[in-house]
């Protein structure tokens, strides 16, 4: 999940599935999206891996930057407070090597 999305409204033109967003986050839609919702998705298991309870299960943090890791802290607090499966937290964004960079890995 994209940190841009933090401080949208929860409405299909600003969130893909919003309908489905706010359903499984606990919200109203049209609510603001906060560190607590996308914790709260990102943390789901089940609701990225489907019936392949099998594998194994990441959440990803991207499009962090120097402006933004406070966000980046607060959304890993939030997956780890909601955590069902997942056996990492990666937090990507920018560096000197450019984007995409895998910044940090917090094991839960």
């Amino acid at each position: 999940c994209g940190l841009d999305c933090l401080g949208s409204k929860l409405v299909e033109k600003e969130v893909c599935r919003a309908d489905v967003v706010a359903e499984l986050a606990g919200v109203e839609l049209g609510s603001t999206v906060t560190h607590a919702v996308v914790g709260k998705i990102m943390a789901s298991k089940a609701v990225w891996c489907w019936n392949a309870m099998n594998c194994r299960f990441f959440a990803a943090i991207n499009k962090v930057t120097e402006h933004n890791e406070q966000d980046a802290s607060e959304v890993t607090a939030a997956v780890i407070a909601c955590a069902d499966g997942v056996e990492e937290i990666l937090v990507i964004g920018e560096n000197a090597s450019g984007r995409g960079a895998l910044l940090a890995r917090n094991k839960i």
